[in-house]
């Protein structure tokens, strides 16, 4: 069972022998020692989150044909003692119970494989549940967009909402950019980005998908990132004519990308380095390279945020879950801070307070570190996979756009959940006007989704 106990050590749950076991052999016989297996957990139907009373399912591939599975935490044999057995593709899945009241945390179930033997850990991560609160609070207008939505960003100058959106796997089939009117939601105007280079294997280059996306008023631009080429591009927010479309390999797996004073940064996903583009002349303009400060770590972007009166960029790493500031005027990094998060993938900043806000998405909490001193103040329980975090400055509030949980969370100026508001399917990118309104994007969850893919606006009423 998963209960409250001191973790065994793993030398002793490997170790360990149970009278009976289905893989019962001599100790220290037929090992694997090419064993390169990858095993994966995740809900049993393959949508949503690992809570407290659902079913998991522990998948493995790249075994050998034939080779046997059993599964214990704790030292209590899972799925009653059962033996799967890897198919002729050397794969294999295996159902659990996660028993109603089991604590929210990430669990080491051991895998002991047999024919050859070899034992291994997986992490199950049993997800938090928090109630609906303050439905009534706020209202919410939602229409469906077509494709994957990624991204959205407001221009006061325009008073237009922008969407990114693109689909595929590997190459994008279909890619748009949207103008939306705020208040109603429609559609003013929509282009798809170029088709993509040829590629060397012959097959569908499909389209330059557009992901990332900013607004600057200031320099009369939208700046795109286009994932999945590595690269950049730039439209007019006017008419949504391409201004110009970056050769590929200009900045590796760009996800986040914001404008300040003549220079767009660029987050490099898993890489050290944040790209800077020249907004005037339309040219790369180098690389600022972030170190972690943890031994035996590498510091690797998740997203970016942008402190335009502190005139600081703020960088959050997947990797290590560090966070890390950088002075703009410089270019220099000023401080790279380590967090109690883990899988730090977005990131936010409250710049009244000097604070940053960092979503730990493997650890379904966000954290609020004090930027003078890099302490973390404040941790707070938000559910399944929080992805990204936006401080409204107009309504005080903080918004985190809470991924497997189909929720968006609102918390106070003393970080209190004051609202937990159901989305629709796998919500993702927050944008304000300013004035009261926020914007959210969410995904699909499947084909056929009817709660995926639109974009909502939020209001708080009156």
């Amino acid at each position: 069972m998963f209960h409250s106990t001191i973790r065994p050590t793993l030398l002793a749950i490997l170790l360990s022998a149970t009278a009976g076991a289905a893989l019962a052999q001599d100790a220290f016989t037929g090992l694997d020692t090419g064993f390169s297996a990858r095993l994966r957990a995740g809900l049993a139907d393959g949508q949503g989150a690992i809570t407290a009373g659902s079913t998991a399912e522990i998948s493995a591939q790249n075994l050998k044909p034939g080779q046997t599975m059993t599964l214990r935490q704790n030292g209590a044999a899972l799925a009653d003692g059962q033996t799967f057995t890897a198919d002729d593709k050397g794969e294999l899945s295996a159902e659990i119970a996660i028993p109603a009241g089991t604590e929210a945390g990430t669990w080491p179930v051991v895998a002991e494989f047999g024919t050859p033997s070899f034992s291994t850990i997986v992490d199950v991560k049993v997800s938090p549940v928090l109630p609906e609160l303050a439905t009534d609070a706020f209202a919410m207008t939602s229409r469906q967009l077509e494709g994957g939505l990624y991204e959205v960003g407001y221009s006061a100058a325009q008073d237009a909402l922008y969407v990114t959106s693109a689909t595929g796997r590997g190459t994008s089939d279909f890619s748009a950019l949207f103008k939306l009117d705020p208040e109603t939601l429609d559609i003013i105007a929509q282009v798809s980005p170029p088709d993509a280079p040829a590629r060397e294997d012959g097959r569908p280059a499909g389209v330059i998908g557009v992901f990332g996306l900013t607004v600057s008023d200031e320099e009369n631009q939208i700046w795109v990132t286009n994932s999945r080429n590595n690269t950049v591009a730039v439209y007019d927010p006017a008419d949504l004519s391409l201004i110009k479309q970056f050769e590929s390999g200009m900045a590796k797996h760009a996800r986040g990308v914001l404008v300040h004073d003549g220079k767009a940064y660029v987050g490099q996903v898993f890489t050290s380095e944040v790209a800077v583009f020249d907004t005037k002349s339309l040219e790369a303009a180098g690389a600022i390279k972030i170190e972690s400060k943890l031994r035996g770590q590498t510091f690797g972007i998740g997203a970016i945020a942008l402190d335009t009166g502190g005139n600081r960029l703020l960088v959050s790493s997947l990797a290590s879950s560090e966070i890390a500031v950088i002075d703009l005027t410089s270019g220099e990094v000023t401080g790279v801070y380590p967090t109690p998060v883990k899988g730090a993938i977005g990131i936010a900043v409250d710049a009244a307070k000097n604070h940053a806000i960092v979503t730990g998405q493997d650890s379904d909490n966000i954290a609020v570190v004090d930027l003078a001193t890099g302490e973390t103040i404040q941790t707070v329980s938000m559910g399944a996979n929080p992805l990204n975090a936006l401080v409204d400055v107009s309504s005080g509030l903080t918004f985190v756009s809470v991924r497997m949980a189909d929720r968006i969370i609102a918390l106070d100026d003393a970080g209190k959940i004051v609202a937990n508001l159901p989305t629709g399917s796998r919500p993702n990118a927050m944008a304000t006007d300013g004035k009261g309104a926020i914007y959210l994007v969410n995904k699909a969850a499947g084909q056929n989704d009817d709660e995926g893919n639109q974009i909502t606006r939020i209001t708080k009423v009156d």
